[in-house]
């Protein structure tokens, strides 16, 4: 009897050393806006639980291809035994030499790649989209029928003509492509990142001013593009590295709500007098910010307790 006791207890110490039984992994749930526009590219929204990740891992994703603003999760992805890789895009046209970046991503990294934006429905798109045409997977029009059905906003008609406009590339054009694919891309200093800002704001205050369409002496600035640009923007400053005060971090995630509330009106069709007073509201948390904040180098950080 006291052997077996002593083996009970042996094994109930060696359970607990191993930290007991392991959670059972989630079930796996797709993304939003997942679609698979190739054999071995799939593309959809950031995934935003453990089982989504638990769904990319069952699809056997081995490169994760992110063209969103916010700086990858490169644990999470390491951990699920993936790659990452980071090429973020604007809501405007895809420059050419970065569609060849993307298409030599897709056509060379480990597959499956899942390719994502934010939402799943407009940058990633435009760029699995981009990919496949130079691959000559895809035409232009069977690329824009894609957008279409992925739910790209024709408030971005940029993304559209990017597509609209390629052809099949040349295989050596590709193969002279840069192959050094960043697990994070570089992202710009508090100060730059102001200045960016600050410019797109003004951009939207001439659009307001030509009635919330682009103004016809800046047939350049796409609203909603414009607006997209914004949260982006907002959304790497609350993410960025460091330890920054409540205070500002209140801010900071007040002024992207508010930036998020004027490109959701714009996408939606909001009418003219709610655009101008969530613009108004807008440039009132930057203004508060400002007049708090400015001029620091850096967030400011809180005091030593």
């Amino acid at each position: 009897m006291t052997r077996v006791l002593g083996a009970l207890v042996l094994a109930v110490a060696l359970w607990s050393c191993a930290g007991g039984p392991r959670a059972p992994s989630p079930e796996p749930v797709p993304p939003p806006n997942l679609w698979e526009p190739s054999p071995r590219l799939l593309s959809g929204s950031a995934p935003g639980s453990d089982a989504h990740w638990e769904y990319l891992r069952s699809r056997g994703v081995r490169t994760l291809l992110s063209v969103d603003g916010q700086t990858p999760d490169v644990a999470t992805i390491r951990r699920m035994g993936m790659r990452s890789v980071h090429l973020p895009l604007a809501y405007r046209a895809i420059p050419r030499d970065v569609q060849m970046r993307i298409a030599r991503a897709v056509r060379d990294l480990p597959g499956p790649i899942y390719l994502h934006c934010h939402h799943g429905k407009h940058r990633g798109p435009a760029a699995a989209a981009s990919a496949l045409v130079l691959l000559g997977e895809m035409t232009p029009e069977e690329g824009e029928a894609f957008l279409h059905r992925a739910g790209t906003s024709p408030h971005y008609p940029g993304l559209f003509a990017c597509v609209r406009a390629l052809a099949e590339a040349d295989p050596a054009a590709i193969d002279a492509v840069a192959a050094d694919f960043p697990e994070v891309a570089p992202t710009p200093g508090l100060v730059r990142s102001m200045v960016e800002m600050q410019s797109a704001l003004d951009h939207l205050t001439l659009i307001r001013d030509a009635g919330w369409r682009t103004p016809i002496d800046h047939p350049d600035l796409v609203p909603a593009a414009e607006a997209g640009r914004l949260v982006d923007l907002h959304r790497e400053l609350t993410a960025s590295p460091g330890d920054p005060s409540a205070e500002y971090a209140g801010l900071a995630a007040d002024s992207l709500a508010r930036a998020r509330a004027v490109e959701r009106g714009l996408v939606d069709g909001q009418d003219v007098p709610g655009l101008t007073r969530l613009l108004a509201s807008l440039a009132d948390s930057c203004n508060a910010c400002h007049a708090r904040f400015r001029g620091a180098e850096r967030p400011p950080t809180p005091a030593a307790p």
